[in-house]
């Protein structure tokens, strides 16, 4: 273990699976406290096991009120402050534009953005005010690039993640007197859960959007944990100085 993360105590949401719980695990091998919620928790109780001192673990949805101040206060109560966190948890379904359908569009701003912006709203109010404290938002390369590959051929989750990268910048500005720093992941194809689960599919074998001879570096998708080094260095002081940034961590997709 290191110390990039010591004296850090931060909530991380969708801490069960793919990079929210890889990055759990950076968050507490560089030395954080941790809050993890999630609507399913049976992979990160487990893993909270082997961390009983430095890792709780609260069943949460991330788009009530409610669960946030929960969150927020565990964090306080049981390790003396809040000074993260990293807004993970989302959704993408792989709805294809003819078919989306109001209930699909608006539950995915629901899940994705609308628990973003809570999660900045009841998250400041108990956040350190001064150096130290940092929001950390999730992206994604289809709010960058307009190819529907990059979305998973799904405009309600590139929408949903274009308002959260806009949302980021605002918040940057908003609680920057207050020396808060806000900033955003944006992960290209990442391996996990969420794209098999959702009847994502990725099929190399075919003739893709050139996106192998485009992309600037093997292997083209990233690991969950490629993901979690950028929520670690966003959320430590070694970023003192960037605020407002999205954080492009995607093997070049979005390098086109």
């Amino acid at each position: 273990m290191s110390d990039r993360l010591k004296g850090k105590v931060a909530i991380i949401t969708g801490c069960n699976s793919g990079i929210g719980f890889a990055t759990v695990k950076l968050f507490l091998q560089e030395g954080a406290k941790v809050v993890g919620t999630d609507i399913r928790v049976d992979n990160a109780l487990k893993f909270a096991e082997e961390h009983p001192d430095d890792y709780t673990v609260l069943r949460a949805d991330a788009t009530e009120e409610a669960d946030w101040e929960k969150a927020c206060q565990t964090a306080v109560e049981k390790y003396g402050k809040l000074t993260t966190i990293c807004n993970i948890a989302g959704i993408v379904k792989g709805i294809e534009l003819p078919d989306v359908t109001k209930e699909s569009f608006l539950k995915m701003q629901e899940v994705n953005a609308y628990s973003t912006l809570l999660g900045m709203q009841i998250g400041y109010k108990y956040l350190e005010k001064g150096a130290g404290s940092s929001i950390v938002n999730t992206g994604s390369m289809a709010s960058v690039h307009g190819d529907p590959y990059c979305s998973s051929h799904d405009i309600a989750y590139s929408a949903s993640k274009a308002g959260i990268r806009y949302m980021t910048r605002y918040a940057a500005w908003d609680y920057g007197k207050d020396s808060i720093r806000v900033n955003a992941v944006i992960p290209g194809g990442v391996i996990t859960p969420i794209l098999s689960n959702n009847n994502v599919k990725i099929d190399e074998s075919k003739p893709q959007p050139d996106y192998m001879t485009y992309v600037a570096c093997p292997p083209y998708f990233c690991e969950a944990e490629d993901l979690g080094w950028g929520y670690v260095y966003l959320a430590s002081d070694e970023s003192r100085c960037v605020t407002g940034i999205d954080l492009v961590i995607d093997c070049g997709w979005t390098a086109k």
